[in-house]
């Protein structure tokens, strides 16, 4: 069993994670501190490059030492350079990521990985970003960790470090991982999705990959902020978006799936009102309600290039069509749950489409869906409706950019000695690199 020390800061998160593993089974996490820029970069409706840059450099220590003492390698949260060495001597190597990202973020880190490898003399080995998400459905936690209250004393030691489970929305259903105990087959038909990807990856075999498909233009998760910005939601909106369609979930006239007959965004008439509202009522209130179920009914939206013959994605079509329907009023910015739900369904819709028509063609013995729009309910739920025990989905906890994924990956390489560097001060960022 090896154990790896891992660092990732390619955006606006700073994380370290500890963890272990023999490149045959599982990934083991014992740590992964995660120190999340959200609330700062709110004010600015995305993430500020300059801005996350000097962040990371105000929390890459914090976030090391509370890496380091969840995985039980220190004894406090500020210790002397000996106690450091000590821990980072009950280590095999020490993996970053190098990219893609933002330059300046990437540098904090990749920085401090090489700083840390040479003072241990220990390999390092440098992460694609894309590959930690791929490698995100090899995770596995402690039974201890699975329980949030398993170390209460551990928590919030830094500020504006977490573990992701703590911020998650409160929206959020409990449960919801397809993350299975055993380890995924291959071939793996993967979907990387995120805020700058969405992609269709096949793995032949560890780090044999074969891109099927790319977005032509915006992301998932790039549809997701920007209509949700159009609704004028919060900030981050994907999360915000998803909340405001829960809530239209909720009433019993809307079920979880897109049925058929709704498959552009159209929804059931409320011809049953909720039990709670009170028998009768006066002609205007019923008049307001005709004429909110007419705006439901008539709120369509594309599904684009679903039934193009390739895997690619385009999700542009959407925005725009979403900005028009504003304009002609079809959207009520009163009422935003159903607008809400309406383009998660549409978003939902297009990603699965693609992932079952390449399932299908390719007859992967496993399926996973990676990245932050993972974390997704409604695409989290739908797809196991459709895939069952072949799907693998990570922990909420992994789905957004984590160094716990970043280590899956190296665990991996280190077994198989793939890009392992004895020279820690040789590696370098690289903002745009290709997975």
């Amino acid at each position: 069993m090896k154990k790896i020390l891992a660092i990732e800061t390619s955006c606006d998160e700073s994380s370290v994670a500890v963890l272990e593993g023999d490149g045959q089974g599982l990934v083991t996490t014992y740590s992964n501190a995660i120190a999340s820029q959200a609330s700062i970069h709110a004010e600015f409706g995305g993430v500020f490059p300059d801005l996350a840059a000097r962040e990371h450099t105000k929390k890459i220590i914090p976030t090391l030492n509370l890496g380091l003492f969840e995985a039980g390698l220190l004894n406090s949260l500020k210790p002397n350079k000996e106690e450091t060495q000590t821990a980072l001597a009950q280590l095999d190597a020490i993996a970053v990521t190098v990219g893609p990202g933002l330059i300046g973020s990437l540098l904090i880190g990749v920085n401090a990985a090489s700083q840390l490898a040479h003072l241990a003399k220990k390999p390092i080995i440098p992460i694609n970003h894309w590959e930690g998400h791929l490698y995100s459905v090899f995770l596995q936690k402690p039974g201890c960790d699975q329980d949030p209250n398993c170390h209460p004393e551990r928590e919030q030691r830094v500020e504006g470090s977490q573990r992701s489970k703590q911020h998650q929305d409160s929206s959020t259903p409990p449960g919801g991982s397809a993350q299975n105990d055993k380890i995924p087959e291959f071939p793996i038909l993967t979907l990387t999705v995120s805020g700058g990807h969405t992609s269709l990856i096949l793995l032949k075999n560890h780090f044999e990959y074969e891109i099927l498909g790319n977005t032509v233009d915006d992301a998932a998760g790039e549809a997701f902020d920007k209509t949700a910005r159009l609704l004028e939601l919060g900030y981050p909106g994907g999360p915000a978006l998803s909340k405001e369609a829960a809530k239209a979930r909720s009433h019993k006239d809307f079920s979880l799936n897109c049925h058929p007959e709704q498959s552009e965004g159209s929804l059931p008439n409320q011809q049953h009102r909720d039990s709670s509202t009170p028998p009768g009522g006066s002609a205007q209130n019923d008049k307001k309600q005709q004429s909110q179920n007419n705006n439901r009914k008539s709120l369509k939206l594309p599904r684009p290039m679903l039934s193009s013959d390739d895997y690619n994605f385009s999700f542009s079509g959407l925005k725009t069509a979403v900005r028009y329907a504003i304009d002609r009023g079809d959207i009520d910015l009163n009422h935003k749950q159903i607008a809400a739900m309406a383009i998660e369904d549409a978003i939902v819709d297009t990603l699965l489409g693609k992932l079952k028509k390449a399932a299908n063609n390719l007859s992967p013995k496993s399926v996973a869906i990676v990245g932050g729009v993972s974390a997704n309910w409604q695409l989290r739920e739908r797809a196991k409706q459709e895939f069952g025990d072949k799907l693998y989905i990570p922990d909420f906890e992994y789905t957004t950019d984590n160094a716990a994924m970043i280590g899956a990956a190296a665990i991996f390489r280190l077994a198989q000695n793939r890009g392992v560097v004895t020279n820690p001060l040789s590696i370098e960022a690289n903002a745009s690199l290709r997975l």
